[in-house]
């Protein structure tokens, strides 16, 4: 199967150039911000007694139960997310909308 990429140059002024540019790079920055966190919450996670006697459980229903539940204790869920990034992106108000954060 055969896949293409068509690329087009925006029909854009160097102004408005300049603020995609800007907004681009504060997305990037913002992610990098949370990849880190997130990082972070997960090495504690996998450093924990708990992890560690989970994962010597047989794989089943059981213990994805206490995976998820571990994930939940240590932020690791969609929604911890958010309200990490919501301070962050109180930040860059001007330039961002919570959404797009």
């Amino acid at each position: 199967m055969s896949s293409y990429t068509l690329t087009l140059k925006l029909g854009t002024e160097d102004f408005q150039e300049d603020i995609l540019s800007k907004r681009l790079e504060m997305g990037r920055r913002i992610y990098n911000i949370c990849l880190a966190e997130l990082y972070k919450r997960y090495n504690n996670m996998r450093e924990s007694k708990q992890y560690k006697k989970i994962s010597q459980l047989p794989k089943g229903k059981d213990r994805n139960k206490q995976f998820n539940e571990l994930n939940n204790t240590y932020g690791l869920i969609e929604y911890s997310l958010h309200d990490f990034v919501r301070p962050i992106q109180k930040h860059f108000e001007n330039n961002i909308d919570s959404f797009t954060a």
